[in-house]
């Protein structure tokens, strides 16, 4: 990407994509489609950890759903002769997913403002800069020659900004002159018929484009995950609480970066005895109550809850100030703040609102449970109110 600064050229970027697939995956996950080709490999063995096997040229990037538009509308999937020439060994990627983690280099803010029509980082700065670096003319109808060329900017690059400065040393000093050395003076030949401005002399030169890096994390190792969606929420929640804590480990568990201090945090005396928690899975909050008979498992509750006698808690998120009422059964649900579901209700699969209140013995499945302003009267702040149900789409 450029090492000792730009000197060599200009740096490139890299991106993260990851493996929806496997053990830890999600039902209906986006995923998105990217083309890569290997990078040159070094003669030394990489040494253990590196990520240098891991990392290859991006040389296209959109979103499964943009690919199946374009598969419908051109009735398959169209190469560009360009791509192929390029690269003679590429791979298509269609089950990992951008986890909007970038590096940039500094002259991609340049991009962005000569291209006005950008709206997404993802789509349009990724993929329009995967494609400039094969496909003929791109680059420089993306104004990478104006980026890179200083004969075309009247701003000239600042070393601190990511470029090159335009002044040197020998502007001020006569190096020559204190040189032992003698040498003489060679002068360029000029054509009397030829007067090329410096930026007719430019556009002779051909325009390297700097690689656009894709690092593709392996399945089954750390964890990385982009939840932009509530079942991620639900599953990467489930999935951290089952971590082990840093205060006092089991022998036969390690810890990571991402685990808690503790799995349980809310005073002993919070909790009635005849619980059952799963501690291993599970992770509560400080100053939450516990009723007795309440069993809990490979869930998140949150502070300030209230979980009352009788409740069963199976893989479930609890946000802030929740109240589950007597012998209420939840799996797989997420909980807003300070909502409250009614006693014997059983909720499957189901996402209720912040501040929704779910009426006793209410049965659901794959339901949202929301809030509509202006359908009723305001209460007073922090008062629970009604709303409707809505059912998810199959």
């Amino acid at each position: 990407m450029g090492l000792g600064g730009e000197s060599g050229g200009r740096r490139g970027g890299l991106g993260v994509w990851f493996e929806t697939r496997g053990e830890d995956s999600t039902k209906g996950t986006e995923t998105d489609f990217i083309i890569t080709s290997p990078t040159s490999q070094s003669i030394a063995t990489p040494p253990d950890g590196s990520l240098s096997p891991h990392i290859s040229k991006l040389l296209y990037a959109t979103t499964t759903d943009t690919l199946r538009d374009i598969i419908q509308e051109e009735k398959g999937l169209p190469i560009r002769h360009g791509l192929v020439r390029k690269h003679g060994r590429i791979k298509m990627l269609t089950t990992h997913r951008d986890a909007h983690v970038y590096l940039f280099p500094y002259w991609i803010l340049d991009m962005i403002k000569r291209n006005e029509k950008f709206d997404s980082i993802s789509e349009d700065v990724l993929g329009w800069w995967a494609k400039a670096g094969w496909q003929d003319g791109l680059a420089e109808k993306l104004h990478f020659r104006e980026i890179f060329d200083t004969a075309f900017s009247s701003e000239g690059r600042d070393g601190e900004n990511g470029g090159q400065d335009t002044w040197k040393i020998e502007d001020d000093i006569d190096l020559a002159s204190m040189s032992s050395t003698h040498t003489s003076t060679l002068r360029p030949q000029t054509s009397k018929t030829t007067s090329d401005s410096p930026k007719t002399s430019l556009n002779k030169k051909s325009l390297s484009v700097p690689p656009m890096l894709a690092y593709i994390h392996p399945a089954n190792s750390s964890f990385i995950r982009r939840v932009d969606t509530s079942s991620l929420l639900l599953s990467t929640s489930v999935r951290l609480a089952g971590l082990p804590p840093l205060t006092n480990p089991q022998p036969s568990t390690i810890p990571t970066p991402l685990s808690h201090n503790q799995k349980i945090s809310t005073d002993p005396s919070l909790i009635a005895p005849h619980t059952n928690i799963h501690a291993p899975s599970t992770l509560i909050a400080p100053n939450t109550t516990i009723a007795t008979h309440a069993v809990i498992k490979s869930s998140v509750v949150g502070a300030n809850c209230a979980i009352e006698a009788g409740v069963r808690l199976t893989g479930c998120l609890l946000m802030d100030g929740c109240i589950v009422e007597e012998k209420a059964s939840l799996q797989g649900c997420i909980l807003g703040r300070r909502c409250v579901v009614g006693k014997g209700a059983s909720l499957k699969d189901c996402e209720v609102q912040e501040g929704y209140k779910v009426e006793e013995g209410v049965e659901g499945k794959g339901e949202k449970y929301m809030v509509f302003e202006g359908l009723e009267e305001v209460g007073e702040e922090g008062e629970v109110g009604e709303g409707m149900v809505m059912e998810e789409e199959e």
